[in-house]
């Protein structure tokens, strides 16, 4: 089958898992094999949770509040079961949170002229691209941060020629880059992507299976699966939101949306 095929009834053929993840983990496997490659998943893991108490605290400031945040995450399901097994999820996690810091860490003055800004925003890049090279299906979450890092630029903007520009800037990339996509589709993919997008049964059919609406409640409350019954984590974050200040919130809440 190719991109896109219906191979049943609730299932689409595509290409999600990349070469990220293995070379990602050909130092553990170098050395030690599965037991190299865990113990390399098990680093992971911690390095993802000491960027959580890094991002916990430049947001808060509060020492306490990090390590219950560090704590509540390290010691209860996911993590505890993730951090033990070879998959993608906890190594995104890590990208996605050390992405978000150093978005946050960006010169607010003269960026257009700081160095370190143009360093920064290719390096950002560059994990972004890595995040998609690890699974497909994160890019959606590769898209959500890069309207994170757009929407923090356009906050630290302080006029309003430096607002437009930016918008200009980021509007003639995406140009660039859905004419890069249409020609890949003409000269690598025989006009595949075409295909499946002017085929109106085949979208109402794909559109209506990924809709995130479907299943969100249950998603939440389902008694045997629900997130809110799987792990305290979550039920933690609902109480934790309503106990935030009003700049607090400001402050969090684009993170929220990211989540």
């Amino acid at each position: 089958p190719t991109w896109g095929d219906q191979i049943s009834a609730t299932e689409i053929y595509s290409y999600r898992h990349k070469g990220g993840f293995p070379v990602a983990l050909l130092p553990g496997y170098v050395l030690g094999g599965r037991l190299g490659a865990t113990l390399e998943m098990n680093l992971i893991a911690a390095l993802l949770l000491g960027q959580v108490f890094l991002l916990s605290y430049e947001l808060f400031h509060s020492l306490p509040a990090s390590l219950m945040t560090w704590g509540s995450m390290a010691f209860t399901i996911p993590f505890v079961v993730y951090m033990g097994q070879i998959y993608p999820e906890t190594l995104a996690g890590l990208l996605a949170v050390w992405i978000i810091r150093q978005i946050r860490a960006l010169p607010a003055e003269s960026v257009w002229r700081n160095r370190r800004f143009w360093t920064g925003g290719i390096v950002i890049g560059l994990s972004l691209f890595l995040l998609v090279l690890l699974k497909t299906r994160y890019l959606p979450l590769a898209g959500t941060l890069m309207l994170f890092f757009f929407a923090h630029l356009l906050q630290r903007s302080a006029r309003l020629s430096h607002k437009l520009t930016l918008t200009a800037i980021v509007g003639g990339l995406l140009a660039v880059l859905i004419v890069a996509v249409l020609l890949a589709d003409i000269y690598l993919l025989d006009r595949m992507l075409q295909d499946r997008l002017t085929d109106s049964r085949y979208m109402s059919w794909m559109l209506a299976g990924y809709n995130p609406f479907n299943g969100a409640i249950g998603l939440l409350l389902d008694q045997e699966y629900g997130l809110i019954f799987y792990t305290p984590l979550y039920l933690l974050a609902l109480v934790g939101i309503g106990l935030l200040s009003r700049q607090e919130l400001r402050q969090t809440a684009p993170l929220l949306a990211v989540a």
